[in-house]
């Protein structure tokens, strides 16, 4: 997972609501940069290629491109 975009926020994702998350890196420049604030909303769909997505990892989540 060493490709995305780290991402943190003050309270984790549970699959069932959106969250807020603050960009901490800069792998996704620039099409998301670091210091953004970006909305996660659970899927409603299948995932299509070009989809920005969210991988929960515990002390650290990552954002990245399927």
């Amino acid at each position: 997972m060493s490709n995305g975009c780290h991402a943190q926020s003050p309270a984790s994702a549970n699959g069932l609501f959106e969250s807020v998350f603050e960009l901490t890196g800069e792998s996704m420049s620039p099409t998301l940069e670091r210091g953004w604030k970006v909305l996660v909303e659970p899927l409603d769909g299948p995932l299509t290629s070009g989809d920005v997505i969210l991988i929960e990892g515990g002390a650290r989540n990552v954002i990245q491109r399927y």
